[in-house]
């Protein structure tokens, strides 16, 4: 499935309200405060000089419909870049590894990838996603020493639905972490579980951009904040009933 057109007019509503408020040009400010760099699967590091940026950045300055040219380059680079590679993927759900072996991090990924249709977080979907889950500690207990933190950071910890799949100790460390604008872990509250935009959403967050007169003002136009949980992997173990390695 592929995002909407009116994902990418969102993005740019943003940045033209930021660029407004910071005095710069938009095309300036659409690496650091719109999710494009990360859509167009250019890898983790936000490279100014990567050559398909710089394409797309020639592109779009030139454009009369900016957002929509963004999202046609969108639909080019998918087919351009082929099906998505996760790694260490268990359905809608896959992790990272990051930081040496006494320090090292497992990061939870979330991704809308259910089959069958029906919201990926609702009770009827809550068994396969703790089976995807288990299976996935499962594997990490083999890759990781028990001293590995989990962490998880995005704004789907506001919902009931996705804080039931993991431990309590986990979701009580939630805190709220200052926006990360290139992130889908952000601007993944604006769609649905048919990766279409949400109108109530969206018509509230543009609503709030024009009414925004600072930065801070910007940054709380967005309805959910990210929420970042950390804990130690020993309790995901338990709560997924995951045996000692044999």
């Amino acid at each position: 499935m592929n995002y909407p057109r009116e994902f990418f007019d969102l993005n740019f509503a943003f940045v033209y309200r930021v660029s407004e408020i910071l005095g710069q040009p938009w095309p300036d400010l659409l690496l650091a405060y719109t999710h494009t760099f990360r859509r167009f699967r250019l890898g983790a590091a936000l490279d100014p000089h990567h050559p398909v940026w710089c394409q797309f950045l020639e592109g779009v300055r030139r454009s009369d419909d900016p957002a929509g040219y963004a999202h046609q380059f969108y639909l080019y680079r998918e087919q351009e870049a082929g099906p998505l590679q996760r790694q260490n993927a268990f359905g809608c759900f896959s992790y990272t590894l990051e930081g040496n072996d006494a320090e090292k991090v497992l990061r939870i990924h979330f991704a809308n990838l259910d089959p069958s249709g029906v919201s990926p977080l609702g009770r009827e979907s809550q068994g396969q996603r703790l089976s995807e889950l288990t299976r996935m500690f499962t594997q990490a207990r083999q890759a990781v020493q028990p001293s590995c933190r989990v962490q998880g950071a995005s704004w789907l910890y506001h919902l009931n639905g996705y804080r039931r799949l993991f431990p309590a100790e986990f979701t009580a460390s939630l805190t709220t972490r200052p926006p990360d604008f290139p992130m889908l872990a952000l601007w993944g509250q604006f769609l649905d579980h048919r990766w279409q935009v949400r109108p109530e959403l969206a018509g509230s967050f543009l609503e709030r951009l024009q009414q925004a007169r600072t930065m801070t003002e910007l940054e709380q136009a967005f309805p959910y904040s990210i929420l970042m949980a950390s804990a130690g992997i020993e309790i995901f173990y338990t709560f997924y009933g995951i045996g000692p390695v044999n």
